[in-house]
């Protein structure tokens, strides 16, 4: 049982010598035991790094499989200064000055100079000429930057690039109708067409308003039917009010009609 309480380390000491036959003379072999080794553990302390064992590193052995580094050619660019020519700014670079303002102390990164290099004419929307031809009062020509270029107002241009939208929407119009099931007064069953070409009113057939029976309303004044496929002069006199259910949404609407049908 006592050995059982007893630490890990005065366990290994008693392996190397001999155990007392009576249980006093064990207790003081204990007693001499703990003294050494707390000895021993202060000696340790005190010494440093004399009782720690010295292991040493095997040396690096070349590893045939790792590539060997090979230097390339490749170099970092240089700090660039617009306006400024290559050979004249190697030649501030090897004087030592700064590449913008030609003046020793910093470098081009950190200049504060107020240089503004040229930058390149931008041609403008209207240029007008004057004067009456493009030669000078000498007889001899102009140069090309002298005397401009005649260019089309931007409102025209405008106006060129609005009728080709217009031609490419026309194109579209011209595709297959997109037709959606519809439900008429909750009874009648159809496809309405779906047409983004009217404005403010919707028209319906009048053999669809005969078939159903749908109540025709007068209007006040007759009506131009304008924005949708049929004659510019075509006019409508009556309107029809019906509910229209298009996908699951009811909705209440008003439908322009004209006796003869043109949609």
């Amino acid at each position: 049982m006592l050995k059982k309480a007893l630490s890990l380390e005065l366990l290994r000491a008693l392996v190397t010598v001999d155990e007392a036959v009576t249980y006093e003379g064990f207790c003081t072999q204990l007693r001499r035991l703990d003294d050494r080794l707390t000895k021993l553990k202060s000696i340790q302390a005190g010494s440093g790094r004399r009782f720690t064992p010295a292991t040493n590193a095997p040396p690096p052995q070349k590893d045939p499989d790792t590539m060997e580094w090979v230097s390339s050619n490749a170099t970092r660019p240089s700090f660039r200064v617009p306006g400024i020519s290559y050979e004249d700014a190697a030649d501030r670079r090897q004087r030592g000055v700064c590449i913008n303002c030609d003046r020793p102390g910093h470098i081009a990164a950190h200049c504060r100079s107020d240089f503004v290099p040229a930058r390149k004419k931008i041609r403008a929307n209207y240029i007008t000429v004057e004067g009456g031809g493009g030669k000078e009062e000498s007889g001899r020509p102009r140069r090309s930057s002298e005397a401009g270029k005649r260019l089309a107002p931007a409102k025209i241009r405008r106006q060129e690039l609005e009728e080709v939208g217009r031609q490419r929407f026309e194109e579209k119009m011209k595709m297959n109708a997109i037709l959606v099931p519809t439900t008429i007064n909750n009874m009648y069953n159809m496809k309405a067409m779906v047409d983004s070409g009217l404005c403010h009113y919707s028209m319906i057939r009048s053999s669809v308003v005969r078939r159903l029976n749908l109540q025709r309303t007068p209007l006040p004044s007759p009506r131009p039917l304008t924005g949708f496929d049929g004659p510019r002069d075509a006019r409508t006199h009556y309107m029809v009010k019906l509910d229209i259910d298009v996908g699951g949404q009811a909705l209440k609407m008003t439908k322009l009609f004209k006796p003869v049908s043109f949609l």
